[in-house]
């Protein structure tokens, strides 16, 4: 499996990867004509390999939540120390969830079939 990149190039934003703890990773978000950046917290998506009609394979990869996911699987802060908040209560409520006995969450590890419509793109 292709790891989330530790800094990558999404829908015209560079994000650097400051914190993650399994599947819950805390993002910077840039862009150069911002002042300051953003912060985002998202539960690591991951997707299996898929092969096209045309015989191209796309490796079992993570990826970033979708944008119809966004306030499930991500959230978007504009300052850093309620981002790490955020990252920091969502450990907690996963590893509460997946100790209960009738476990069963949704926590965005599970595989799906989607393809993203924006990948990642590494940047310097």
């Amino acid at each position: 499996m292709i790891p989330l990149p530790d800094r990558f190039r999404r829908a015209g934003c560079n994000y650097r990867l400051l914190k993650r703890e399994g599947d819950v990773a805390l993002l910077e978000q840039s862009k150069p004509n911002w002042s300051k950046p953003a912060y985002e917290v998202v539960i690591v998506q991951k997707h299996r390999a898929k092969t096209w009609p045309d015989g191209r394979v796309i490796e079992a990869r993570e990826a970033m939540p979708p944008d119809e996911a966004w306030g499930e699987a991500g959230w978007t802060y504009s300052d850093l120390p309620p981002a790490e908040v955020k990252f920091e209560t969502l450990i907690r409520s996963l590893q509460d969830a997946l100790s209960a006995p009738e476990h069963s969450p949704k926590t965005g590890s599970e595989p799906t079939e989607s393809i993203p419509a924006v990948v990642p793109e590494p940047f310097p």
